[in-house]
């Protein structure tokens, strides 16, 4: 990144290539970009894309849910987290009473969430955070026991001939 800002997250893909290489059945990819305009019309650092993979037999997945899964969590081991990135925490603020990575995501906060329920209800939900893209997931499966949508199309493609 060239302005020295943290990147935003912008989404996570599951995108497991077991068929490919046996190592990378558990394989997610992590985009993260500057939401600083000027880093966007530079050619390079503006995005970056992080790779993760795991074989499916592996230390830190079971291969069925039980109990002990939940020890992944950082509520398990007293992790503190920053308010808004849930990534550690790297100290307290003393007005907010909260955890933040660093100061720009407390002054964020600050900004556009904390003051704003100092001075209206408590109970309006402010969750507006710029450098937070809103959830939402988009899933691609094939259904099991059915054509692909490739393989139907091939095949009308072959009946045409």
């Amino acid at each position: 990144q060239n302005c020295q800002e943290p990147m935003s997250f912008v989404c996570q893909l599951y995108a497991p290539a077991d068929d490919v290489n046996k190592e990378a059945f558990h394989r997610s990819l992590y985009v993260f970009a500057c939401p600083n305009i000027e880093c966007a019309k530079s050619t390079t650092g503006a995005i970056r894309v992080l790779r993760v993979q795991l074989p499916r037999e592996n230390p830190f997945y079971p291969e069925e849910d039980d109990e002990t899964w939940a020890m992944h969590l950082p509520e398990s081991w007293d992790v503190k987290v920053c308010q808004v990135c849930n990534q550690r925490g790297h100290g307290k603020c003393p007005i907010q009473d909260m955890e933040f990575c660093g100061k720009q995501h407390q002054k964020e906060h600050k900004k556009y969430i904390f003051d704003k329920k100092q001075h209206f209800s408590k109970d309006i939900d402010f969750s507006f955070l710029p450098s937070v893209c809103a959830e939402s997931e988009l899933a691609v499966e094939d259904e099991p026991g059915k054509a692909s949508a490739s393989e139907e199309m091939d095949k009308k493609a072959d009946r045409a001939l």
